[in-house]
């Protein structure tokens, strides 16, 4: 059966230069299904809209793909599946109106498409609205319902305002529809995808070509097929012992007394979530309790699944509701463990120093990007060589193996690229970053293929 898991580590870091008193904690929530329980039978549904930019800008081999792109999700769904294609320019256009996902209407659906063409005008607000009328058409107990833009410009029809956008896609995300942008080529806005990306409470892919438009769309699908639970929740309760907390990914919080609610999102089978906390400790002399971590949510596959916990415990049990049943049905039994005087196991250690230099070095790198544009030449070096020192930092403790730095961004070419004449290469890049500190800060753990990456492993050299 289907579970969620959780799985904590906590360790100090006095290598990277923090006080006795500082802590840090991962905890990772994850979803495990067998190998039956990803067969079309006992799946959870997927409600799924994807909106093509039809601009002119679109036309051409770009367009092309992006149609082939809409053929392979509509093969890739099942029978208890739904689908929805809505091509925009300056208005919207329904090409495939709401259907299940049968054989006759799949035919239908790739028949339409061969008649689709492009226009003038981006009208991404009418676009997200005639997907979110599609899903909303349904009502089908525990679907994942996911909205992907695919768009190589800016709005310029309907809602332009970046806060406008916000609002709208907020609205969405609130009634269970997660959005997810995919920007192609070297016209879109990145802060602008990022901020609906956000707001949807999904990824944003940037794509330096189209043709890497059919290997995101798929992930996408896989992701939402083996769905284990949505509306996930952290609950984080802290002892007295802790000082001062802060979540280090920038996920909505909800502080109250002692208590963090974290909101986590869709949890799969595969792609685990992650929030890295630092801590303050009252007393760093002695052994301290730390917290006591639950995760709650709700269920995405058919059968309620026992949650369990593992780990190097900060205390952690895992909660899900089961439908109709206890609320309390798959609670693990909670425990609280202490942080020892010490820095904390040698396997706690490694795995909180990779997770707070990926942190860390994106956070450096998209200030340096931000530099770049303010052509501050000075603040670049400074933050990249705050990324290199703290590189060193961990590996000269040993906490970071050969094959892990292999693994890391090359900060000095990149240094060098965002240092060098504006060109092709540095607009790839920057975009490539802006698309990566989202989906890390957003606890999103993509695929590598173009320049979909898997945070915990760093992006290719430039």
């Amino acid at each position: 059966m289907a579970k969620l898991q959780l799985h904590t580590h906590a360790a100090r870091l006095p290598e990277i230069g923090t006080s006795p008193r500082h802590a840090f904690a991962l905890i990772e929530i994850g979803g495990e299904m067998t190998a039956s329980e990803l067969a079309e039978s006992t799946r959870a549904p997927l409600c799924m809209a994807l909106a093509i930019d039809a601009s002119s800008s679109m036309r051409g081999a770009r367009f092309a793909l992006a149609v082939q792109a809409a053929r392979d999700v509509i093969d890739a769904l099942g029978p208890e599946d739904r689908f929805a294609v809505v091509t925009f320019d300056r208005v919207a256009r329904v090409v495939c109106a709401p259907t299940a996902a049968d054989p006759e209407s799949k035919a239908d659906a790739r028949r339409a498409l061969d008649h689709i063409a492009t226009a003038t005008g981006t009208n991404i607000s009418a676009a997200w609205r005639e997907c979110d009328d599609a899903l909303s058409r349904w009502m089908i107990p525990d679907a994942a319902r996911r909205i992907v833009i695919l768009t190589d410009g800016l709005p310029s029809h309907g809602e332009i305002e970046p806060e406008a956008l916000r609002r709208l896609v907020r609205a969405g995300l609130d009634r269970g529809v997660e959005t997810n942008v995919v920007g192609v080529g070297d016209a879109i806005d990145e802060r602008l995808c990022a901020l609906i990306a956000a707001a949807g409470g999904g990824r944003f892919h940037f794509l330096r070509d189209a043709a890497q438009v059919a290997p995101v769309i798929a992930y996408e699908v896989e992701g939402a097929r083996r769905l284990v639970a949505t509306d996930v929740s952290l609950f984080i309760t802290f002892t007295p012992r802790v000082t001062r907390a802060e979540v280090m990914h920038k996920l909505p919080c909800r502080p109250d007394k002692r208590t963090m609610e974290v909101s986590i999102g869709p949890v799969s089978a595969g792609s685990p979530r992650v929030v890295l906390l630092q801590f303050e400790l009252d007393d760093p002399t002695t052994e301290a309790p730390v917290f006591e971590a639950f995760a709650r949510g709700n269920w995405a596959a058919p059968r309620p699944a026992r949650a369990t916990s593992t780990g190097f415990a900060l205390g952690a049990r895992a909660l899900l509701e089961g439908p109709g049943g206890d609320p309390r049905e798959g609670m693990a039994a909670p425990s609280v463990v202490t942080l020892p005087e010490g820095f904390g196991t040698p396997e706690s250690r490694r795995r909180i120093a990779k997770a707070v230099l990926w942190m860390r070095t994106v956070a450096e790198i998209r200030s340096a990007w931000d530099a770049v544009e303010a052509n501050d030449e000075g603040a670049v070096r400074r933050r990249m060589g705050r990324a290199q020192s703290l590189r060193r930092q961990l590996s000269d403790a040993g906490l970071l193996d050969k094959s892990e730095l292999d693994a890391l961004p090359d900060l000095s070419a990149l240094e060098r690229v965002m240092l060098g004449p504006k060109n092709a290469q540095q607009e790839v890049l920057r975009r490539t970053w802006h698309a990566i500190d989202h989906n890390t800060n957003a606890s999103l753990v993509v695929e590598r293929g173009g320049s979909v990456i898997d945070p915990s492993e760093g992006e290719p050299k430039p």
